[in-house]
């Protein structure tokens, strides 16, 4: 079952479940939605990081000497 990731914007407590402003959690995608509708603007959706490319590695060919004329 796909989780998804919510951070909490704000204190929230209802059903057993209690959460403090600041807080990130793993949640099914189902529950996500039921908190987002049960209290809209208290919870966001937090994307998943992507790396970022970085430079590619310096050239480590071997290569022909240069040549005297």
């Amino acid at each position: 079952m796909p989780t998804v990731k919510l951070r909490v914007t704000s204190d929230y407590r209802s059903l057993g479940h209690d959460y403090k402003a600041g807080d990130e959690i793993d949640t099914s995608a189902s529950l996500a939605e039921f908190f987002q509708r049960d209290a809209p603007g208290v919870f966001e959706l937090v994307e998943p990081a992507v790396k970022a490319l970085d430079e590619p590695p310096a050239d480590k060919m071997v290569k022909k000497p240069a040549r005297k004329k």
